[in-house]
């Protein structure tokens, strides 16, 4: 699914992200992402039923998460639903974070 993920960031003009991205601060480990666009400090985490249900994993993913707030990094959700809808709403919210850094829109 991460790979139907890229193929829509694309189709909405963005460029390849970086794929199981590690992100540090300070030289320490925050935690490794599934996809990352550095240049913004925003990571897409692609969230489904079989592997993000259940205590265990919403501490892990909620800690996880937190840390990369802290460590001033943008963390947005990508689902089976984006995928299948084309990822309009994904995407209208990655255009807003990178207008941040003086990208236009360009689909």
């Amino acid at each position: 699914m991460e790979t139907r993920v890229v193929q829509l960031l694309r189709t909405h003009g963005f460029p390849e992200p970086q794929r199981q991205f590690v992100v540090r601060a300070d030289g320490r480990f925050v935690g490794r992402v599934d996809l990352a666009f550095p240049q913004w400090r925003v990571a897409i985490e692609y969230e489904s039923f079989e592997w993000h249900l259940g205590a265990t994993a919403l501490l892990r993913d909620s800690q996880r998460r937190n840390a990369l707030i802290g460590s001033r990094w943008t963390v947005l959700t990508a689902t089976a639903e984006d995928v299948r809808t084309g990822g309009r709403e994904l995407c209208t919210v990655l255009h807003a974070v990178a207008r941040n850094f003086g990208v236009a829109e360009q689909a």
